[in-house]
């Protein structure tokens, strides 16, 4: 069973933690010590596990602890450790890693770990990014959280690289300006203002469908985008997809508030669009029933999206006058001013991405919310 659980943070700790005083870890082992003989004996267990510091996930509450040894071969190991595991029957997993642990000495070794981590830092971390709330406030969980001291803990590539005053020169040269490039900048941020706005008023995603030959610039412009928030390009572990996904797979992986690139729309050209059209809209996920006849959990995502194709997408679409409100088509533009400026714009934003999001995320939660 899931519970829903939140966490409310005081400046002061409202009870002392109970520490195991018969366990201690000496001389580089963890051990306990019994009463014999009119004296206390220490006996060692195994080799120390030490805890770096404990970390709570913002959207679970759930904690982790870095734990961190010496093993047989003399290297020293971290491991991030879920402390649900920290029981008799699951400590003992930690023997694949090199770990001085048996159904024995189980017990001692989770009494080490609980008392250091009552003294260790605790710091919070994130999964999943975009706009959320933590104790009642407004946050942005970027590669770094905005308004929260977090550090997100996923695999996109989402942290900043490179210099956001290169990026900046290359806005000045080859975007402002020029307006195709303009709208679709600005296009891209606008994805954070949905994301924003999703608790307030209800409102689409931003879909911008950029239809044309290769020589348009039109991967170049979407590119573009996606670079405001993380890396622009096929590498995997960002956010250009394809349409060689299912439309199942690209509702779970699309995120919030980041620019997503869904390429090669023209493998779609025996293919109805419409309901694909009104899921990535929308950002929700059609319900589907478990196994159990219970109701799954449907993914959503608030962001702006930059489709691209030879072919026009509404063109495979059964009529319906909602779906020219929420994809707009652009065709036969051309996206960037010249080639020269399309190989500087992706030389550019192939080593300086993931710069522009998080600050505008900063400005955004500074404003008055009216």
């Amino acid at each position: 069973m899931d519970y829903t659980v939140t966490i409310q943070e005081e400046t002061e700790k409202v009870t002392q933690a109970v520490v195991h005083k018969s366990v201690e870890i000496t001389d580089g082992q963890y051990g306990h010590y019994i009463y014999k003989k009119d004296e206390m004996i220490y006996i060692p267990c195994g080799g120390a596990v030490y805890v770096k510091n404990a970390i709570t996930e913002v959207e679970t509450c759930k904690q982790y602890l870095t734990l961190y040894f010496d093993s047989g071969d003399g290297k020293r190991r971290t491991i991030l450790f879920p402390r649900e595991d920290l029981v008799e029957n699951k400590i003992v997993s930690l023997t694949a890693y090199g770990v001085q642990v048996s159904k024995k000495t189980a017990d001692y070794l989770i009494k080490s770990i609980e008392n250091q981590e009552v003294n260790v830092k605790h710091l919070l971390c994130h999964a999943k990014l975009g706009m959320a709330e933590w104790n009642g406030e407004k946050i942005f969980k970027g590669a770094k959280g905005v308004g929260i001291d977090s550090k997100y803990t996923g695999k996109l590539r989402v942290s900043p690289k490179g210099t956001y005053a290169n990026y900046k020169k290359m806005l000045k040269e080859d975007v402002i300006g020029h307006t195709p490039m303009e709208f679709l900048l600005s296009a891209s941020i606008s994805g954070l203002l949905v994301d924003y706005l999703k608790e307030s008023i209800s409102v689409e995603n931003i879909m911008v469908h950029m239809i044309g030959e290769s020589s348009t610039g039109k991967t170049t412009g979407a590119l573009l985008a996606v670079s405001c928030g993380s890396a622009p390009d096929f590498l995997g572990n960002n956010f250009v997809f394809s349409f060689q996904d299912t439309l199942n797979s690209l509702m779970r992986l699309i995120p919030n508030s980041y620019p997503t690139l869904i390429d090669e729309g023209s493998l779609l050209t025996d293919r109805d669009m419409t309901q694909t059209l009104y899921s990535l809209s929308s950002g929700t996920e059609k319900r589907r029933l478990s196994g159990g006849m219970e109701v799954n959990e449907s993914s959503r995502f608030r962001t702006a999206l930059f489709l691209t194709s030879e072919k026009s997408i509404l063109a495979q679409c059964n009529m319906n006058t909602g779906l020219l409100t929420r994809n707009f088509e652009f065709q036969n533009v051309t996206w960037t001013s010249s080639a020269e400026s399309a190989d500087r714009i992706k030389s550019v934003v192939t080593e300086n991405y993931g710069h522009i999001i998080p600050r505008v995320a900063k400005w955004l939660l500074e404003q008055d919310r009216s």
